[in-house]
């Protein structure tokens, strides 16, 4: 970029982001929430970020809401007024069989990962600019039972997939609406799971690990920055044509699957 254009006026140089307007990023302080937010702001995005619990840096500047009430829920409402975009990141993971799942764990699952993008994505219909644009958080557990005792959370996300595509549809054209579903991510969260796995079938956690990458078709984990980067994209205008898509960010992991699980076709059956 050129420091003056043919008119002469003055333009930032190519090592300034361009200023981008406001976009407001719930579950901020998670691993991907906070590889979400530091990603946005480096492209020139003014973050309004909140989570359940405020920062313990002040310099982080995350904002408590807790979404799962409707207080915590017109906190953020309230920063969406002239905003750009709106990233759903808030989410949590109750993981228990069916049989000892209460009424309590399947609600909290419900309210804080399907309701809140519920009340969150309606607030942004009207407050949003023109052009605005709404990415959802979901997960390959949406569409794959990949994990033992994870009923709410699945249902929960699969929900949010198609949430996303109501909205998508309710809210077109004046603003897009679409999901991104994070495979296996390397985060302190998926850190736990692993070692819960392998205390639970007493293998070492480095077999656990090696057996879930042997899972994906690339074979590694991924990383939050590389799904922050396809929430970028995704708010952004290089996405301008992209409305009610759910993004897999997972390395082929659901390729990967549905290739092991597929039948083996007779030569001569047919699709």
């Amino acid at each position: 970029m050129s420091d003056s254009d043919s008119r002469g006026m003055t333009t930032m140089s190519s090592s300034t982001p361009r200023p981008r307007g406001r976009v407001v990023v719930t579950g901020a302080g998670g691993a991907i929430g906070g590889a979400i937010v530091a990603t946005l702001r480096e492209r020139g995005y003014e973050v309004f970020a909140t989570d359940v619990r405020p920062s313990a840096d002040d310099s982080a500047g995350v904002v408590a809401a807790d979404l799962s009430d409707a207080d915590g829920r017109a906190v953020v409402a309230t920063a969406l007024e002239g905003a750009v975009g709106l990233v759903n990141a808030a989410g949590i993971a109750l993981s228990a069989p069916v049989d000892e799942i209460t009424d309590d764990m399947w609600d909290r699952t419900i309210d804080v990962n399907v309701k809140s993008v519920f009340h969150l994505c309606r607030a942004a219909g009207t407050g949003l600019v023109d052009g605005g644009a709404i990415v959802n958080i979901a997960s390959t557990s949406a569409h794959l039972a990949r994990f033992p005792a994870s009923m709410a959370y699945s249902a929960s996300k699969a929900a949010v997939v198609n949430l996303t595509k109501a909205f998508a549809r309710e809210l077109s054209p004046r603003i897009r609406v679409n999901s991104v579903c994070p495979g296996l991510i390397a985060t302190p969260m998926q850190t736990s799971v692993m070692e819960k796995v392998a205390e639970d079938t007493g293998r070492a956690l480095a077999d656990v690990r090696r057996d879930a990458a042997a899972g994906i078709a690339l074979e590694r984990l991924g990383s939050t920055r590389e799904v922050a980067t396809a929430i970028a994209f995704l708010l952004g205008s290089d996405a301008a044509y992209v409305t009610g898509a759910c993004l897999d960010v997972d390395g082929g992991l659901s390729m990967r699957q549905a290739l092991i699980r597929a039948p083996q076709w007779d030569k001569d059956s047919h699709m």
